[in-house]
């Protein structure tokens, strides 16, 4: 952050803050692509008679699933992971 600010009002035609700029923009449009893509196979899977695109979906966390099933854990560590994981689905955090 205070890089950024410092090229920005020290330098602002510094070659290294367009190639900041271009590679930020690049990484926004992949990532957009990703995430638009992620919702539009969700919608499909949720939306689809069939539902082998829903199993495939859910197959993909049963590993994480199994890991966590199998192991005890007290109240305290089980909030801990329980908020953890409720905010990476979310991704409140």
């Amino acid at each position: 952050g205070d890089s950024l600010y410092w090229t920005t009002t020290r330098r602002p035609r510094h070659p290294r803050l367009f190639v900041s700029i271009i590679v930020v923009g690049v990484y926004v449009i992949i990532h957009s692509l990703f995430l638009f893509v992620h919702v539009a196979t969700l919608s499909v899977a949720v939306n689809s008679a069939d539902n082998a695109l829903l199993t495939l979906l859910i197959s993909g966390n049963f590993a994480e699933i199994k890991s966590t099933v199998f192991k005890k854990y007290n109240k305290q560590n089980l909030f801990k992971i329980t908020t953890s994981d409720i905010c990476e689905r979310f991704k409140l955090a």
